[in-house]
């Protein structure tokens, strides 16, 4: 009995060991399971940051040996290394040749803060410069930056052509302007000029003799760009009242896209005697009919007619604007330049004011310019007038602008009470609200300023009520306050600025233009909301003048129960 009782110690103890064994050996492999899950989620995280901070940008895209060159910044604060590249002809519905889908690595590196260049001149074959191309150029880290670079044939464009002045005389000249504005989302190319030959009426003894366009041409034009070509134009013989107009369009560009300018031979008159210089004065209005609230631009110009040399020194020529008049609340701003000096014997000046116009559709002022003594009495003083006029869209151009502004519907948040912002598309009624999206700017040459007009405009489903939430500075959280937006750098709007391509957060509360105090739903129903986005595309800064825009951006159904 006792040599079993000594057995079943032994076995007591064997299986206490194997006991012991299994659970150390299980408390290690999980203790080790769970430290390379942690590290499988620091890795990614770490991979998230990384693919949220890596940022870049298209700096210029133009063609060289008939290849794509692309530059490319970086705007981040970590290294980009383009991996790849696509490019696609859009005018191939259905293609297998490389020329119409490239796809090709690159291994471009950028560091923060620089360039790198000829991006696409690695690849094989060539391009056509007359067709439109979609670009794709994809990191390693899988941010994708996608743009299109267009043919002048592939769209209808804005083109203007301006005889300055339009009036000559027998044996003078006169100047052709030709102003190309790209109005589509992509970057034209090859913008070549082309100038008919004139047309003539009158007595048959006009001769119209344009010399060459400067610049020959545009290798690329940036969504918002213009690009302006000159002519000199030599009007000799005929009789007053001859005409001959000219044609300006691009080579192979889209079809019967193009603008006349017609020329009227005159006899130089002399309000003055003899001795005295003749000036011949022009004033336009560029354009002369817009909405409410929305910038144009007076363009006064003065030619040269005499056989010499004019404005000293002592003596420059000075242009003079009068007050408006008429029914419409119209603002000119300082003149650019203020005045010329030594302007040779044929040669051309021009002189701008913006203006701002407000009132009620159909109400008009007139603007009248002379020049200062002592060349007030040798020209005329012309008018122009200004008309305000309803907004209205053309659909051959309204698809050619949509979309400049864009909105990322996962960033919507609300904000009523506590300590953070809320998402989800039901929120209570009565009660102050703060909104808060991301949107991007998808041009990539202009900022746009936001104007203090931008408002989330929410719609009741059943009709009867409409609500505002006009555009704040800031909203801080706990209580509700808002910063209003006004006062910004000593000017009254355009406080917030989206860069080129980058994207901002705009913020919605006040219920009143420039307010601070919150808005609110005031009924329980279903809503509508859409974003009515104003503001302008400037390289000058808050104040800079540019070109006014504006969007409606469909927002979100909302439920305030």
């Amino acid at each position: 009995m006792k040599s079993r009782r000594g057995i079943s110690t032994v076995v007591g103890a064997v299986f206490a060991i194997i006991a012991l064994g299994t659970t150390v050996g299980y408390i290690t492999y999980s203790m080790t399971t769970l430290d390379n899950y942690n590290q499988s989620v620091l890795a990614k995280n770490q991979q998230n940051a990384d693919i949220a901070n890596e940022k870049f940008q298209v700096s210029s895209a133009t063609f060289a040996n008939n290849k794509l060159n692309v530059t490319i910044l970086d705007t981040g604060s970590l290294p980009v290394n383009i991996t790849k590249i696509w490019i696609s002809n859009q005018t191939a519905s259905s293609c297998t040749t490389y020329s119409c889908n490239i796809n090709y690595i690159t291994n471009k590196v950028v560091s923060p803060g620089l360039t790198v260049t000829n991006i696409g001149q690695s690849m094989s074959g060539s391009l056509n410069l007359n067709k439109p191309y979609n670009v794709k150029l994809v990191s390693s880290r899988g941010n994708m930056l996608q743009f299109n670079v267009n043919s002048v044939g592939s769209a209808p464009i804005n083109i203007q052509l301006l005889a300055l002045p339009a009036t000559v005389s027998s044996g003078f000249k006169t100047e052709l302007t030709m102003t190309v504005t790209n109005n589509s989302t992509g970057i034209l190319t090859n913008i070549v000029p082309s100038l008919s030959a004139p047309t003539y009426t009158g007595s048959g003894t006009t001769t119209c003799t344009a010399g060459l366009a400067n610049p020959a041409n545009y290798n690329t034009l940036p969504s918002g760009g213009t690009a302006i070509f000159k002519w000199d134009v030599t009007v000799t013989g005929g009789v007053a009242g001859d005409t001959c107009q000219y044609t300006a369009s691009l080579n192979n560009g889209f079809a019967n896209n193009n603008a006349q300018a017609t020329l009227t031979l005159t006899q130089v008159t002399f309000v003055q005697a003899a001795a005295t210089t003749p000036l011949n004065i022009k004033l336009y209005a560029l354009p002369n009919n817009l909405p409410a609230k929305f910038h144009t631009q007076l363009v006064m110009v003065v030619a040269n007619n005499s056989t010499g040399t004019v404005g000293t020194t002592a003596n420059p020529i000075t242009p003079v604007l009068s007050a408006p008049s008429g029914t419409a609340t119209c603002t000119a701003g300082s003149v650019s330049p203020t005045s010329y000096k030594n302007v040779a014997p044929g040669n051309t000046v021009t002189f701008t004011w913006d203006v701002t116009v407000d009132g009620l559709t159909t109400n008009s002022c007139t603007y009248t310019a002379s020049l200062a003594s002592p060349y007030n009495g040798y020209s005329t003083s012309p008018s122009t007038t200004i008309t305000l006029t309803d907004v209205t869209f053309a659909s051959t151009t309204l698809a050619q602008n949509t979309g400049i502004l864009s909105l990322n519907y996962t960033t919507f948040r609300w904000y009523q009470s506590g300590s953070s912002w809320n998402n989800g598309w039901e929120f209570p009624t009565a009660t102050g609200t703060a909104f808060k999206m991301n949107v991007t700017n998808n041009n990539y040459t202009g900022t746009f300023w936001i104007s203090k007009y931008t408002q989330l405009f929410v719609t009741r489903a059943s009709g009867g009520n409409n609500f505002q939430f006009f555009i704040v500075n800031t909203t801080s959280l706990n209580p509700l306050t808002n910063q209003k937006y006004d006062g910004c750098n000593g000017v009254h709007d355009y406080c917030k600025s989206i860069a080129p391509g980058s994207t901002g957060t705009i913020y919605f509360s006040a219920g009143t233009l420039q307010g601070t105090t919150a808005g609110s739903v005031q009924q329980g129903d279903q809503y509508a909301a859409t974003i009515l986005l104003y503001g302008k595309f400037t390289t000058g800064g808050q104040s800079g003048s540019g070109n006014q825009y504006g969007q409606t951006l469909p927002f979100i159904a909302t439920l305030s129960p």
